[in-house]
C-alpha cells in the first residue's frame, strides 16, 4: 500500500508558508529545512531525503483546499 502524505493546503497562503508546511511534513527527521527552492522540492520529492527516505511506494500527495470565507 503507498504511503500517503496529506497536506492542509488551508495552511498554505504564500511560497513561505508553502515550505514551512513542507518542512513540518517531510523534513522533521533532517537537521535542515527547505528553503524557498524548487531544486530543493525536487529532490525532496524524488527521494532520499526525508520522510520520503527509503520509501518506494510513495505515489501521490494528497492536497485538502478549505474555503477561506
Amino acid at each position: 500500500m503507498p504511503t500517503t502524505f496529506r497536506i492542509d493546503g488551508s495552511r498554505i497562503h504564500d511560497i513561505s508558508s508553502f515550505y514551512e508546511v513542507m518542512n513540518e511534513l517531510v523534513m522533521q527527521d533532517e537537521e535542515w529545512d527547505l528553503g524557498p527552492s524548487l531544486d530543493a522540492l525536487d529532490d525532496v520529492l524524488y527521494g532520499g531525503i526525508g520522510s520520503l527516505r527509503d520509501l518506494d511506494d510513495v505515489h501521490k500527495a494528497d492536497v485538502r483546499l478549505t474555503d477561506a470565507t
